[in-house]
């Protein structure tokens, strides 16, 4: 064998090395693509929860009344959410599969926004909105102080559903 072709194999190698390499410290293209469809949903639904704190406190959600009580009803569907949304656009579909998220009445001041992801999120900030693979449900309440669990700001865990 030349000294070329020893030379050649161990290049080709070494590439073959730094690239799984490059996969195990990044992740695949395709797990990078994923978990930006997962940040875009998170999103998406951050922008959804604070549409509608903006319509039932007709576009004042920092004057909470002590009594809790909304200043208009929570909104009937996501339809409805994107077209009263004035602060901001409104994406009411999944990045990914193009399905509409989605939102629930639970009650007269409660709802709960559910998305589909692609992997576990459980990040040490923003910790409500921490999720597992697969459907996930986000318990929300407009009557509180900060729309999530509370006025303490203590987060619901969001349930997993498989």
């Amino acid at each position: 064998m030349s000294m070329h072709r020893l030379f050649t194999g161990i290049s080709a190698g070494i590439v073959l090395l730094a690239l799984a390499w490059g996969f195990v410290l990044v992740g695949s293209p395709l797990r990078s693509r994923q978990a930006q469809f997962d940040e875009r949903r998170v999103e998406d639904l951050r922008i959804i929860h604070q549409t509608v704190l903006n319509i039932v406190y007709e576009g004042r959600p920092w004057e909470v009344p002590v009594d809790g009580n909304l200043r208009r009803p929570l909104p009937i569907s996501l339809q409805e959410i994107a077209e009263q949304a004035t602060m901001q656009r409104v994406n009411v579909t999944d990045p990914q599969t193009g399905e509409p998220y989605e939102y629930n009445r639970t009650g007269a001041t409660t709802y709960e926004l559910c998305a589909t992801f692609n992997a576990l999120r459980d990040e040490p900030f923003d910790v409500f909105w921490n999720h597992g693979q697969g459907r996930t449900c986000f318990p929300l309440d407009a009557s509180r102080a900060d729309g999530y669990g509370g006025v303490e700001q203590k987060p619901i865990v969001p349930t997993m559903v498989k």
